[in-house]
C-alpha cells in the first residue's frame, strides 16, 4: 500500500481511475485476498496523507516499509506489478512514474528490464 500511494501521488493527486485500480489490484490479485481490504485502503490513505503532509519524510517512510520486502522472490514482484497497475491506470505510464518504480526496484533488488520498464 505504501508504494501504491507513493506511485498514485507521483502527479500530485490521486486519480479516479488510479483508486479504481486499487480496488480493483485488492479485490482480483489472488496473492492479496488474504488481507482485510478496508485495512489495505486505510494504509494506502494513511501513507498517501504521510506523503502530502511531507514529501521527503513522506518517501523515506515508504521506502523504509518497501524494504522490508528487498529481496522477497514473492513480495517484491507482487509489489511493483501493483504499482505498475497503478502507474498505468489513467492511460499514461508517465517518465516521473517509471522513475520511481526503478527506485522501488532498486529497494526491493529487482531488475527493472523484467518488469517491464
Amino acid at each position: 500500500m505504501a508504494a501504491s500511494a507513493l506511485l498514485a501521488l507521483t502527479d500530485d493527486e490521486i486519480q479516479l481511475s488510479e483508486r479504481l485500480a486499487l480496488d480493483f489490484i485488492l479485490e482480483n490479485m489472488k496473492e492479496l485476498k488474504i488481507f482485510d481490504v478496508h485495512k489495505a485502503v486505510n494504509f494506502f490513505n494513511n501513507y498517501a496523507r504521510s506523503i502530502k503532509e511531507d514529501i521527503d519524510a513522506g518517501k523515506a517512510r515508504v521506502f523504509k516499509a518497501v524494504a522490508r520486502f528487498s529481496g522477497n522472490e514473492y513480495a517484491a514482484p507482487l509489489i511493483i506489478r501493483a504499482c505498475i497497475c497503478i502507474a498505468k491506470a489513467d492511460g499514461d505510464f508517465s517518465d516521473k512514474e517509471k522513475e520511481v518504480v526503478g527506485e522501488l526496484c532498486r529497494i526491493l533488488k529487482l531488475n527493472p528490464s523484467k518488469v517491464g520498464l
